[in-house]
């Protein structure tokens, strides 16, 4: 219950009755004492600036607010604001209703079925008179466990556990890094323990999404964030492929009309994975290694292209951090038994 310095929220509030069946009408108003506004989590009641949690199935803790004492006359207006401002973000959810002044009412933002975090600001009129209640949404992060089983992964490229393993920086961890699991437990947007995942190119979630930048529900719904992953992934293969294809053909033209002594590119291997030209058993394409790369960003180039002008095989391995994302998810992929 938020009852500020130790004193009624309301005391004493002009309500117009009508005395005999206790319904607001046209008649003269009595005072009524509304003595508090208490915010449950469940059974909970919670205190001003305390932390609420994101369950990691995942869904929003089961949040209802009430007038004290209860059997108030009337309706109370009601707005609940959940808002995120952490650098890069400016999250902002508002809803308004109104709801019988006697009764829990649930708090909601426009959509129940979109799970969202940061602070939460619950402010309630009633009778001319108008409070806040300020609270914290937080996260819990899923296991490895209820990744590998979501439909996300279990209908994705061969890669989407260890790249949702490499990307959140989970590692082979027993949980899937939605949310930090370290830093500083607190109000303020730098606090960051229990909030969205983020890397310093403002990539978040578990699937680090950053461009396009996603919305607000990506930040806190793991769900959502894997599904954002994933599709985006399959928006990419598309254009992998061609690369691929093209590559083969021009250098099949080459080796047909020009040096039929031109050889295919070597295959590559990191760990337990090999990429080949014509891969065999247990071998993935170099379509895959362009596709991953991709996802990662190839500013400097595909992972491998025929080179029409040095009628040759370029592979272009590093990111323009230096940095082999290929060879990194595929340690990942042989690093965690399982996955």
């Amino acid at each position: 219950m938020f009852t500020p310095g130790g004193s009624p929220q309301w005391t004493d509030i002009g309500v117009t009755v009508d005395p005999g069946n206790g319904c607001p009408s046209g008649g003269a108003s009595r005072p009524v004492a509304v003595v508090g506004l208490e915010v449950r989590d469940g059974g909970n009641v919670i205190n001003q600036n305390e932390y609420v949690y994101i369950g990691n199935s995942p869904a929003l803790p089961a949040l209802t607010a009430r007038l004290l004492p209860g059997a108030l006359p009337g309706t109370a207006g009601w707005d609940y604001l959940v808002e995120y401002l952490r650098a890069n973000r400016g999250d902002r959810a508002p809803y308004a209703w109104s709801d019988s002044a006697a009764s829990s009412t649930t708090l909601r933002v426009n959509n129940p079925q979109r799970i969202l975090g940061g602070t939460a600001t619950v402010s309630v009129d009633y009778g001319g008179g108008e409070r806040s209640f300020v609270f914290y949404i937080r996260g819990y992060n899923p296991t490895a466990a209820q990744v590998r089983a979501n439909n996300s992964i279990v209908t994705g490229p061969w890669f989407s556990m260890a790249m949702a393993r490499h990307e959140s920086g989970s590692g082979c961890g027993d949980v899937i890094l939605q949310f930090n699991e370290v830093g500083t437990l607190g109000p303020g947007w730098d606090d960051y323990r229990h909030c969205p995942n983020r890397t310093p190119d403002y990539g978040w979630g578990i699937m680090q999404l950053t461009n396009p930048p996603p919305q607000d529900v990506h930040l806190w719904d793991w769900h959502r964030n894997l599904a954002r992953g994933i599709e985006y992934l399959g928006e990419l293969l598309g254009n992998a492929q061609d690369s691929w294809n093209n590559s083969v053909t021009r250098f099949n033209d080459y080796r047909t009309w020009v040096d039929p002594s031109a050889q295919p590119p070597t295959s590559d291997t990191y760990g337990c994975v090999t990429y080949a030209y014509e891969p065999g058993a247990g071998e993935r394409s170099f379509r895959d290694a362009i596709w991953m790369k991709r996802y990662n960003g190839a500013p400097n180039g595909d992972y491998i292209q025929w080179d029409d002008a040095n009628k040759a095989w370029v592979k272009s391995p590093l990111n323009n951090h230096d940095i082999n994302y290929v060879s990194r998810v595929s340690a990942q992929y042989c690093a965690c038994p399982g996955q």
